[in-house]
């Protein structure tokens, strides 16, 4: 399941704010990862659901949306460390809305061959970072 996957790397990326709240000097790779990870829900989730939807007014733009204003705020961090808080809050709220609403809905829109396919373009993408 996507959901599950998806799920997983969000888990991870949690995982290294947390860390980077802790120590500042591991804000980078974490910026480096969102970026990557948003990255690929965009290119192959995000414009695979699009075309299922035919460009339908739905819960993916709201997420694009969410996408610009955390990697404009994860920019401004360096500079204004003060903000990590509003960040952490934001993107902890824009991980629920694609783990509880957006993933498991997307999933049940597939069948296998589709889930299958955008599993391992994914996991390919993954493991190229």
């Amino acid at each position: 399941m996507i959901n599950k996957l998806m799920l997983e790397e969000h888990g991870k990326i949690l995982m290294m704010l947390d860390e980077a709240e802790k120590d500042f000097r591991k804000f980078a790779i974490f910026r480096e990862t969102l970026e990557e990870h948003f990255s690929i829900e965009e290119t192959v989730i995000f414009s695979y659901y699009n075309e299922m939807v035919n460009g339908e007014i739905s819960d993916f733009f709201e997420l694009l949306k969410e996408h610009g204003t955390i990697v404009g705020l994860v920019r401004s961090i360096e500079k204004r460390p003060e903000k990590f808080g509003e960040l952490k809050e934001l993107l902890v709220n824009h991980l629920d809305l694609e783990n509880n609403v957006f993933y498991p809905k997307f999933d049940k829109m597939l069948d296998e061959n589709q889930r299958g396919f955008l599993i391992e373009k994914i996991r390919g993408l993954l493991r190229k970072e």
